[in-house]
């Protein structure tokens, strides 16, 4: 079995930590309309917004080309406001990533997004462009939280 491995990228933000996770939590479907930039599509496929267990389908802008991604929500954790998602269907993720679990930890002044990782190989690079478009999106959201 390969190394587990991780990335954290932080982003400065002036959105309180509960906007940032209720929205998530609960909203998450509505990121196509508040980052269109960004994410083309995002819908609920199965299960309930807000549980555990939720499956959510999110197609989104890599370039001049798309990509869909499945996620499921593995963890909602309100006291420490944090959540956690894995990858359940992306071709170009599962090929290079055997695991990939994101969390996004919300606190006063940033959020944390941390990708734990197995590589299929020793040459696979590190989830970098991953990482980036978490960032992105966080900063895509900001103006729309910051006014709700």
């Amino acid at each position: 079995m390969a190394q587990m491995s991780e990335i954290i990228v932080s982003v400065k933000t002036s959105v309180p930590p509960q906007y940032f996770y209720n929205f998530l939590k609960y909203d998450a479907t509505k990121v196509a309309t508040r980052a269109p930039m960004i994410v083309k599509e995002s819908k609920l496929i199965s299960g309930q917004e807000g549980q555990v267990g939720n499956i959510k389908l999110f197609v989104y802008f890599h370039g001049p080309i798309t990509k869909t991604v499945k996620l499921e929500t593995t963890g909602l954790y309100d006291k420490e406001k944090m959540l956690s998602f894995k990858v359940i269907e992306h071709e170009e993720i599962q090929q290079l990533y055997p695991y990939f679990m994101v969390t996004a930890i919300f606190k006063e002044g940033s959020v944390d997004w941390k990708i734990n990782y197995e590589k299929a190989s020793p040459i696979t690079p590190k989830p970098i462009v991953y990482a980036q478009l978490l960032v992105q999106v966080t900063e895509a959201l900001e103006p729309y939280l910051i006014g709700h």
